[in-house]
C-alpha cells in the first residue's frame, strides 16, 4: 500500500504542471525540485539543490523574503530572480510541516502574475 502511495506522490512531483520545490528550514536550503522548476529558474536540479532559499529572490526584496520563510501564514508578492537577472513577479504564500523525522520543512505556494509569465502554480513541499 505504502508503495502505492510513494509512487501516486512521485508521478505527482515529476509530471504536474506546477512547479515545486522542498525547502529545509534549518539550514534554510533548497532540498529538492522537480523539473518545472528548472525551467522557471533557468538552472538545473544540481544548482538548485545548493541554492539558500534567499537566492531565488532580489537582494532588494531579503527583509520581505525571510519574513515571508519564517512565517507559516502569509501571502507576499516578490520576485523569483534568474540567474541572467531576469526577475519574474510571484506571489507567495507560505507554511511549515514536519515530515517523517520530525525535521521542519517549508512549503511555498507561488502564483505567477499572470500578465507577466504564463504559467500555473508553484507548491513547495516533500513529497
Amino acid at each position: 500500500m505504502l508503495e502505492k502511495i510513494l509512487r501516486k506522490y512521485e508521478a505527482i512531483w515529476l509530471h504536474c504542471g506546477d512547479s515545486l520545490i522542498l525547502v529545509d528550514v534549518e539550514s534554510e536550503r533548497l532540498l529538492d525540485a522537480n523539473p518545472q522548476v528548472e525551467y522557471l529558474l533557468k538552472r538545473s536540479l544540481n544548482d538548485i539543490r545548493r541554492l539558500h532559499y534567499t537566492a531565488l529572490h532580489p537582494t532588494d526584496q531579503l527583509h520581505q523574503t525571510q519574513r515571508a520563510f519564517g512565517n507559516p501564514e502569509i501571502t507576499i508578492d516578490l520576485d523569483i530572480l534568474r540567474p541572467d537577472g531576469t526577475q519574474i513577479p510571484v506571489q507567495i504564500s507560505t507554511g511549515t510541516f514536519l515530515d517523517d523525522n520530525g525535521h521542519l520543512l517549508a512549503v511555498e505556494n507561488l502564483h505567477y502574475h499572470r500578465a507577466h509569465l504564463n504559467s500555473a502554480l508553484i507548491i513547495n513541499s516533500d513529497l
